[in-house]
């Protein structure tokens, strides 16, 4: 059967299961559960070592450290529900930095209580760090290691994100199970794949070639352990971007993680980590080399759900990815200490110290703090 008769069967069952799928708009009320959220974080640098030697204007030595505010994340979106939960919308927005524009638009069937299948923009499952939500992070930012291999699996980098459509399938027995087909593109300008019909940044492209991912999320003993893995594939053979219209590209690039954490919450204390490798094929248009990473780290309650006191370690080896050599790592090293105060669900406050020794040059780090606010 042809490469094409085969796309369109496929395309036919999908759009049948969905159809066919027990949601009936004649049998549900459409109801009015719809809302609008937000998020705000502004860093606050109290000393943060300078990225220049930048000379003052009589000859000596410049300033060598940085004290101001960061505009981090400004966020506004909406979500809602309707046809009594059954279908479901998400659209997310960024005012702050140069990320600014769409984060996230998805549309959702519920099915059952325990399946739902999205479509859009979103965050594939790479890894748990780099799924976890903004507002949520314990620490200030995620781990190094954790950023660069959720953001390199993709083409352009950025966000996390990319477009596609994606099954969760929760509670089956203790296991969420999260399976996504993407564009393996990101979600910057080369996102989206279209022909001559209806055209896009990349526009030949193999049929089933795309971003595939997999992921589970482990949760035992009443919710007190959790353990989470992933595994990512990002194969495209002879895509032509429109950029480029003479010249194929090949993205070879693979993914998985594996995670864990501990709330021991009769005595405040609480325990994480996770292991992410990010390799790239020999083909692949950014030219091959590997990067693997961890964090460990661990939280304390002085006062329960108020004031929790966090320190992290952390350590990345790259080959080839941006630094180093394809066969000899280039080894970074993190730690950071912090408190997390807690007023009411709504805000949060965060001061911490980190500091990152790279294996050649000096190290450097930061004294820092996030005003965080959502709604």
């Amino acid at each position: 059967m042809k490469t094409a008769n085969k796309a369109l069967i496929t395309a036919i069952a999908m759009i049948a299961a969905i159809a066919c799928s027990p949601i009936n708009a004649l049998a549900y009320s459409v109801n009015d559960d719809h809302s609008i959220f937000g998020l705000g974080q502004v860093w606050v640098g109290l000393s943060e070592d300078a990225k220049n030697d930048a000379k003052a204007a009589d000859g000596s030595d410049g300033t060598d450290s940085a004290f101001g505010f960061k505009a981090k994340r400004f966020r506004f979106g909406f979500k809602g529900k309707m046809v009594d939960g059954q279908i479901g919308y998400k659209i997310q927005t960024e005012f702050a930095g140069t990320s600014a524009g769409l984060k996230d638009y998805v549309m959702s069937v519920n099915p059952t209580d325990t399946a739902s299948i999205t479509i859009g923009q979103f965050k594939p499952f790479v890894t748990f760090d780099g799924l976890r939500s903004a507002a949520k992070l314990k620490s200030i930012e995620r781990a190094k290691a954790m950023k660069d291999v959720s953001g390199g699996f993709f083409l352009t980098n950025n966000s996390f994100r990319d477009l596609g459509a994606s099954l969760k399938l929760k509670k089956l027995g203790p296991v969420d199970l999260l399976i996504s087909a993407t564009n393996g593109t990101g979600a910057g300008d080369a996102r989206d794949v279209g022909g001559s019909v209806s055209s896009g940044a990349v526009f030949a492209n193999k049929a089933g070639d795309a971003a595939y991912s997999v992921g589970a999320i482990v949760n035992l003993a009443d919710g007190m352990v959790r353990l989470n893995g992933s595994y990512s594939m990002n194969k495209h053979d002879n895509a032509v971007a429109k950029a480029d219209k003479t010249t194929a590209i090949y993205i070879d690039r693979t993914a998985y993680s594996a995670g864990f954490e501990v709330d021991l919450k009769d005595v405040d204390l609480w325990l994480d980590g996770e292991y992410a490798s990010l390799d790239r094929g020999s083909d692949d248009v950014s030219g091959e080399g590997s990067l693997t990473g961890y964090y460990v780290r661990a939280g304390f309650w002085i006062m329960p759900k108020t004031l929790e006191i966090v320190a992290r370690y952390e350590s990345e080896d790259d080959k080839g990815i941006s630094k180093g050599t394809k066969d000899d790592a280039y080894t970074t090293t993190g730690i950071s200490a912090g408190l997390n105060y807690y007023i009411e669900k709504n805000f949060k406050t965060q001061l911490e110290y980190v500091s990152f020794d790279p294996e050649t040059g000096d190290s450097y780090g930061s004294i820092r703090a996030n005003l965080q606010v959502t709604f």
